[in-house]
């Protein structure tokens, strides 16, 4: 629950903030860095399925795959996401606009 929910939710708010810094909407780059990092999280576990899982796929062989994975499959899919908040970052890093530090424009 922590890598689905509130890690995701984290990063928003930290990108909400850096957002109003920069003179943006806080909720729209929060509500784009959360689904950024789900999306990211989701080629990473496509990626992971296909990486880590060397037997044919059944269906009985990746419902089990995914009700218990490996420890390196999560890792993988929890720093995909966290690529995914970078992304976002950086984007919002690139942006000028007005930069409020202590309540005074620069």
């Amino acid at each position: 629950m922590f890598d689905l929910i509130l890690l995701p939710l984290f990063f928003a708010w930290r990108n909400s903030i850096r957002a109003r810094m920069k003179g943006q909407n806080g909720f729209v780059w929060g509500f784009i860095t959360f689904l950024i990092f789900e999306a990211f999280e989701m080629i990473g576990f496509t990626i992971s399925v296909l990486g880590f899982y060397h037997v044919p796929p059944t269906k009985d062989a990746l419902s089990a795959f995914v009700s218990n994975p490996p420890m390196a499959s999560s890792l993988f899919v929890l720093f995909c996401g966290l690529g995914g908040y970078l992304l976002i970052r950086f984007i919002l890093d690139r942006m000028s606009g007005k930069r409020v530090n202590n309540g005074q424009q620069e």
